[in-house]
C-alpha cells in the first residue's frame, strides 16, 4: 500500500508539474498580449484599431478552426498510438494543407467583400489563417509526441515574436495599421516554417495512413460547427460588425 501510494504522489506531482508550466506559459503569453494590445491601442485610430481587432483576434481565429475540418482530434489520436516515424505521414500534412487553402481562399474573399475591406485584407486574412492553420496542426505533431509545454509554445509562439518585432519598430519609427498588420503575418509565419522544418528533417516510415481518420474528423468538425453557428446566433444580433 505504501508503494502504491507513493506512486499516486509521484503521478500527482507530474501532472502539477506539467499543469503549473502550461499555467506560466499561457500567463505569460496573456502578459505580451496585454503589452502589444496597449502599444496598438495608443498607436492607432479607434476605426483602425477595430479593425485590427476584427481581422486577427476573430476572422483569422475562427477560419483557422473552421477550415482544418476537425482533423487535429484523430490525427493527435493516431500519432500518439503510433511512432510516427513508421507512418507515411507527410505527404498526407501536406495535400491536407493544400487541400484547405482552396476554401480558405473563397471564404477570406468572401468576409473581404463582405465587410468592404478591400484587397488588403483579403490576402491578410487567407494568408493568415493559412498560418493558423499550419500552427495548429504542428502543435497538435508536436504534443501527440508527448512534448505538451513544447506544443504550447509553437502555438503561443506568434504574440511574444509580434511583441518583440512591434516594440522595436515602435521605438524606432511610426507605428500605423499597415505596420501593424505586416509584422502580425510576421510573426504568425513562425508556426509555417516549423512545419516545413520538421517535415524536411523528421523520419517517416512506409504504413500508409488511413483515410477513416478524414471521416472522423469531419464528424467532429460538424459537432463544432453546429455549436460554433449556436454561438453566433446567440451573441450576435446583427450580422454586421459594428466596430468596423
Amino acid at each position: 500500500m505504501k508503494g502504491f501510494n507513493f506512486i499516486n504522489i509521484k503521478i500527482k506531482d507530474l501532472i502539477l508539474h506539467k499543469a503549473s508550466q502550461n499555467f506560466i506559459i499561457i500567463a505569460a503569453v496573456a502578459g505580451f498580449q496585454i503589452i502589444t494590445n496597449v502599444i496598438v491601442g495608443r498607436e492607432l485610430s479607434k476605426d483602425d484599431f477595430g479593425k485590427y481587432s476584427f481581422v486577427f483576434l476573430n476572422v483569422i481565429n475562427v477560419l483557422s478552426v473552421l477550415f482544418l475540418f476537425g482533423q487535429p482530434a484523430p490525427i493527435l489520436r493516431l500519432l500518439s498510438m503510433n511512432k510516427i516515424e513508421e507512418l507515411k505521414w507527410k505527404k498526407v500534412i501536406l495535400l491536407f494543407l493544400l487541400t484547405i487553402s482552396i476554401p480558405l481562399l473563397i471564404a477570406s474573399y468572401i468576409v473581404a467583400c463582405y465587410y468592404n475591406l478591400g484587397n488588403m485584407w483579403f490576402i491578410v486574412i487567407s494568408v493568415g489563417s493559412f498560418f493558423m492553420c499550419c500552427t495548429l496542426v504542428i502543435g497538435t505533431i508536436i504534443r501527440a509526441q508527448g512534448n505538451f509545454n513544447k506544443a504550447v509554445l509553437i502555438e503561443r509562439a506568434n504574440p511574444v515574436l509580434f511583441m518583440i518585432l512591434l516594440s522595436i519598430v515602435y521605438l524606432t519609427s511610426d507605428v500605423d495599421l499597415f505596420i501593424v498588420s505586416v509584422l502580425k503575418i510576421i510573426s504568425m509565419f513562425f508556426g509555417f516554417c516549423y512545419l516545413l522544418y520538421i517535415i524536411v528533417s523528421w523520419k517517416e516510415g512506409k504504413n500508409k495512413i488511413s483515410k477513416n481518420i478524414i471521416s472522423e474528423g469531419l464528424v467532429l468538425w460538424e459537432m463544432g460547427l453546429t455549436v460554433l453557428v449556436c454561438c453566433l446566433l446567440y451573441t450576435s444580433p446583427s450580422p454586421r460588425v459594428s466596430a468596423v
